[in-house]
């Protein structure tokens, strides 16, 4: 059975790489990449779970923001701001923030592609679909994590915020 012209080309590109080929793989080489590629998930699955619980480390700090910022949303009211005004500016803050904390995890995840590359000679693929994915993700928690500070945010009352001490 002839191969796909896709799956040749890249059994070409592994063995121009210096990889044997699978027939000529042996069940210790087999064996090790196995190893790496579930060490490589593991790694992925903590780095995953580590930025999921800074992201509600991060939530647990709206209500100190808000308390921060009371005198600041006071003022902003008392000289005509809506609470549709207070909202969105809460509400684009931390999607800014998560602009930039997306653009920063795609710079990391390239730099880190290329090192792995470089220093354990294993290729990686970042598609740009992947990047967009990851991008898209980021962007949509900061939206749908800024939702509900922004709106505790344009419901202080403009009198007990500028009172507040």
């Amino acid at each position: 059975m002839p191969l796909d012209p896709q799956a040749k080309a890249l059994l070409d590109q592994m063995q121009s790489q210096g990889m044997p080929p699978f027939d000529q793989m042996t069940v210790a080489e087999a064996r090790e990449a196995v190893r790496i590629q579930k060490g490589a998930g593991y790694g992925l699955q903590s780095l995953a779970m580590l930025g999921y619980a800074l992201g509600m480390a991060g939530r647990k700090n709206d209500a100190a923001e808000i308390l921060e910022r009371i005198k600041e949303i006071g003022v902003r009211r008392a000289v005509g701001a809506t609470q549709k005004d207070i909202g969105a500016q809460f509400l684009s803050e931390a999607v800014m923030i998560s602009l930039a904390g997306g653009i920063a995890g795609i710079i990391v995840g390239g730099i880190l592609s290329f090192a792995i590359q470089r220093i354990a000679h294993i290729n990686t693929i970042v598609s740009a679909m992947s990047v967009f994915v990851a991008f898209g993700v980021s962007v949509a928690v900061g939206l749908v994590f800024g939702i509900m500070p922004a709106n505790k945010a344009a419901k202080q009352d403009p009198i007990v915020c500028l009172r507040y001490e």
